[in-house]
């Protein structure tokens, strides 16, 4: 599980920081806190993995600006629609209005109530995430591993993914990302055979595919998304959509 946290005051960092440590050791649920931050644009910058694995805890006032952890919380949503979000504040007067955002966020937790409360109401949420995570373990997911950076995508959202201009660089689409990593068509083509090759330049997801042009060679996906496909696959793509449907 990787858990985000949006805090700025030192004091409440280092809590929940100690907090998830011990509470990971109590309830046996691995976790990687991938950044602590009062910074939203040093959060957002993190994400790069995304699902149901990943929890963020943020606080909703940062300094004089009111509900800077909701804008973030928004930002978090567009780029993920798996995670858990939870919101962490002294300001229990924001509760009601949290759900105007329409985060879909999973708990608020008042930094306020007394401490075993408080670390009751964190490891509720994390032994949520953690069930909702192994019930879904079996989901399908695509992933790239890099220094530094571990791409998680769930298979069923992969439109297609493409050469870059940069060399050996290749982009993933999805309805909501354009994910940018270094590998090569041909070892993705090896390791994933629910790719299909429909162009030296394109590998696409055929559970995404709405409709082959066979005017132009594209291949329609929602989004108003297309690539190419050369023309000798388009048989075989047909043939592939045929036996799927």
């Amino acid at each position: 599980m990787n858990i985000y946290i949006l805090e700025d005051q030192l004091y409440h960092q280092q809590r929940l920081e100690t907090c998830l440590q011990e509470l990971s050791k109590t309830l046996k649920i691995p976790l990687r806190i991938v950044v602590i931050t009062g910074k939203p644009n040093e959060l957002l910058q993190s994400i790069t993995a995304f699902g149901r694995d990943q929890l963020y805890l943020l606080d909703i006032r940062l300094k004089s600006e009111k509900t800077r952890g909701l804008e973030v919380a928004q930002a978090i949503r567009k780029k993920d629609n798996l995670a858990t979000i939870v919101f962490i504040t002294t300001y229990s007067e924001f509760a009601a209005i949290t759900y105007s955002y329409k985060v879909e966020a999973l708990d608020f937790i008042d930094k306020n109530q007394k401490e075993e409360a408080f670390r009751q109401a964190l490891a509720d949420s994390l032994e949520h995430t953690y069930r909702i995570q192994q019930q879904t373990v079996s989901e399908d997911l695509f992933e790239v591993h890099q220094k530094g950076r571990h791409i998680r995508i769930p298979f069923q959202d992969i439109n297609y993914i493409e050469t870059s201009p940069v060399p050996h660089k290749l982009v993933l689409l999805t309805n909501q990302h354009r994910i940018e990593f270094y590998d090569s068509m041909k070892r993705i083509e090896k390791q994933e055979n629910r790719l299909f090759r429909a162009h030296k330049s394109f590998l696409i997801n055929p559970q995404r595919v709405l409709e082959i042009n066979r005017s132009n060679y594209t291949i329609n996906f929602s989004n108003n998304q297309s690539c190419l496909i050369s023309r000798r696959k388009i048989k075989e793509l047909e043939n592939r959509l045929d036996i799927r449907r």
